[in-house]
């Protein structure tokens, strides 16, 4: 299961709820992350990472959760034991790598557990809801071409090869829908 079908899954179980106060308290939780990430502190760190985690386990996102480990933890611990070999132990180096994962749990947590038009109605007042709307028809477009490489018989498992296709694909599809927005803008007169 990739990551898109997991964040589509999700989205599916939160149109259903489209509770505005849990938003909001969401949107307060992912601030408080920011702001926890700009005392660097370990210990305020480390107990926002378990916050972080703990609320996708309430909110019933295991999986996303462990995806995220999945993804997370290689590449950044690769960047960290790098920057361990080459600078030594730095407190700073290790308050940004936590920073980096607690951060992308904060955004994960946001965005799996809201519904697309929720949030794509919340950011339309400040001009960011087509983005929204963007990604959510692209992950859908994705799931489909990669559901069809695997109906052909491709292997798209956690290897480098996988992923790149997979990346590949979500480039190419987010560049023509790009490009067919652009189109449209242009033809009602917006440059």
């Amino acid at each position: 299961m990739s990551i898109a079908r997991l964040i589509l899954s999700h989205w599916e179980r939160a149109r259903a709820s489209r509770s505005r106060r849990w938003f909001l308290v969401k949107t307060l939780y992912f601030i408080a992350t920011i702001v926890v990430g700009l005392m660097n502190n370990l210990a305020f760190d480390a107990t926002n990472i378990v916050l972080s985690g703990s609320l996708l386990a309430f909110s019933g996102c295991l999986d996303l959760l462990a995806y995220s480990l999945l993804i997370f933890l290689p590449a950044g611990g690769l960047l960290y034991a790098l920057a361990y070999l080459t600078y030594g132990f730095k407190q700073t180096i290790l308050h940004n790598y936590l920073y980096g994962f607690n951060t992308f749990l904060a955004v994960e947590y946001l965005v799996a557990t809201t519904s697309p038009d929720l949030l794509a109605g919340y950011l339309d007042r400040v001009g960011l809801g087509l983005v929204v709307r963007l990604v959510n028809n692209v992950f859908w477009e994705l799931e489909g071409a990669l559901d069809s490489k695997r109906a052909r018989g491709v292997e798209l498992k956690w290897s480098v090869k996988g992923q790149a296709m997979a990346l590949i694909d979500a480039v190419k599809i987010m560049a023509k829908r790009l490009n067919e927005l652009d189109t449209a803008l242009k033809a009602r007169g917006l440059e």
